[in-house]
């Protein structure tokens, strides 16, 4: 059994290497407690542990235990006044049907953690075959994304925000896309797992924003004014040590007014930490960038919560609003996460918004921007230079 906590680069980053440890020691301690007597728990890495069970025969009666394992991390850990949150990733293979020897064994449980990671984190799952061929085209992938920006198979393509009422442009949000010349169209959500798991997330990251800040300056000299572009951030690199510098050296090289770009980040991607007044978020704030909650409603979702985050902006997450105009209990959330955002005087936007039904729901509930398809799918930049063209030529002729 292959266990791995997540996350836990965050927290050697955010509240440093001796928190880090005290962590490792208190999460073997659970480990241990949730084994059986004579269960075999080693070390293996920075936070990684390995786990022997003799006598298991069967990757059911294994993910017995792992969810014990899980479950005891579910309670939150309080070291040096600091409540952390960790749950772990964790792969299970069996001897011999999944192994014949220890370094078999041990490649295809960490392949069955990888798995797990790539469901979403703080849960297992069992090795099987078909996960080495996902592991070949991961560690693929996660090669030739290394090289990706330097042989120009990278872009950035902008999907338009309306205000809901009058229909009139209000934003952008930039987006990623890769073209590899072997893979083709790669996924998005695919590759930014790899990118995530392979530790190259924030130099995505980064180039998104030069990118985006390089274009604004570029329409700006043509005369064109574009609103405001939000640009995601992953928690990696929200708690690089380097972020909050290199952001505001990055809108000082382009001389980028504060107001021209936000910061677009999941609640997932938030610690314990974010109330702390040095942390990147509050950072952030004091440079005068906007914050963005991405898919709002999937994560903590608590006023109490909500209300010390230094955000301007909730996004209600597509799943919300796919079924807003037909489904009560969806309609219900997204009045509830819309009303709750208004109380704290947050912009609002909901993205996935497909039909007009579910743009006349939204418009009901107030002022807010609509993001999605009934207006625009994302727009190369050549092309959101025509819509921006466009916009100012009717402007001056109306």
């Amino acid at each position: 059994m292959f266990i791995d906590l997540d996350h836990f680069k965050d927290v050697n980053d955010v509240l440093g290497h001796s928190v880090g440890d005290l962590l490792l020691q208190e999460a073997a301690t659970r480990l241990l407690a949730a084994l059986r007597e004579g269960d075999l728990l080693a070390r293996v890495g920075g936070d990684e542990f390995v786990a022997m069970l003799p006598g298991i025969e069967s990757a059911q009666n294994a993910s017995v235990i792992a969810t014990k394992i899980l479950d005891t991390l579910k309670t939150p850990f309080f070291i040096n006044e600091e409540e952390i949150l960790v749950s772990a990733s964790i792969g299970i293979c069996c001897y011999p049907q999944d192994g014949q020897d220890v370094e078999s064994l041990l490649r295809n449980a960490d392949t069955a953690m990888y798995e797990a990671k790539s469901a979403g984190r703080g849960t297992w799952r069992c090795y099987s075959r078909a996960m080495t061929v996902a592991a070949r085209r991961h560690m693929e992938l996660l090669y030739a994304l290394r090289q990706a920006i330097d042989h120009g198979e990278l872009s950035v393509v902008y999907q338009p925000k309306y205000d809901a009422r009058t229909e009139k442009l209000s934003g952008f949000e930039a987006l990623l896309r890769w073209e590899h010349p072997k893979f083709g169209a790669v996924n998005t959500h695919e590759f930014i797992t790899v990118a995530e798991q392979g530790g190259v997330i924030d130099d995505l990251d980064y180039w998104v924003l030069k990118q985006v800040c390089e274009q604004i300056s570029d329409w700006r000299r043509n005369g064109l004014s574009p609103p405001t572009i939000a640009v995601n951030v992953s928690a990696a690199t929200l708690h690089d040590r380097d972020f909050v510098t290199t952001v505001s050296q990055t809108l000082q090289e382009q001389k980028i007014a504060k107001d021209w770009i936000q910061l677009e980040l999941t609640e997932t991607a938030l610690l314990p930490s974010f109330d702390r007044p040095d942390s990147a978020l509050n950072q952030i704030r004091a440079l005068g960038l906007g914050i963005s909650i991405d898919d709002f409603g999937t994560g903590y979702s608590s006023l109490s919560y909500l209300r010390k985050l230094p955000v301007t902006e909730l996004k209600i997450d597509a799943s919300f609003v796919r079924d807003i105009a037909t489904d009560r209990d969806a309609a219900t959330i997204a009045e509830t996460i819309f009303a709750m955002a208004r109380s704290l005087e947050l912009n609002v936007v909901a993205e996935g918004v497909e039909t007009a039904e579910q743009l006349a729901f939204l418009r009901n509930l107030g002022p807010l921007q609509i993001q999605g398809f009934y207006f625009s799918k994302p727009l190369s930049a050549r092309d959101t230079q025509i819509l921006l063209a466009d916009i100012a030529r009717n402007a001056v002729n109306n």
